[in-house]
């Protein structure tokens, strides 16, 4: 199996800070609509009002799924740079283990 890897671990690490951050700015716009839905119910009341405030609650659990699954991203994706820079390391001694045991 012939595999170059094109990226580094530093692109990963920044990779998963990008997934980090788009987790806060979901929850942080997450968090601004339920505000603009709270703000309506003291203007807007009635069965529809109740069946649109009682559906958007009902999203809470998909919007907790969707952060988990962005933080796992994240997480993995900085996993595999660990294990790519131990990679890196291992392979370092173990070159550097064949360069002193070269015949002379």
């Amino acid at each position: 199996m012939n595999t170059m890897l094109k990226v580094t671990p530093e692109k990963l690490i920044e990779a998963a800070g990008d997934f980090q951050n788009t987790e806060a700015n979901v929850r942080s716009l997450t968090e601004e609509m339920i505000s603009i839905v709270d703000s309506l119910k003291p203007v807007w009341q009635g069965e529809a009002a109740t069946g649109f405030a009682n559906r958007f609650a009902a999203l809470s659990d998909d919007m907790n799924k969707l952060y988990a699954l962005i933080r796992k991203h994240a997480d993995s994706l900085t996993d595999i740079a660990n294990e790519y820079r131990q990679a890196e390391t291992d392979s370092g001694n173990i070159a550097a283990d064949l360069a002193g045991e070269a015949l002379i």
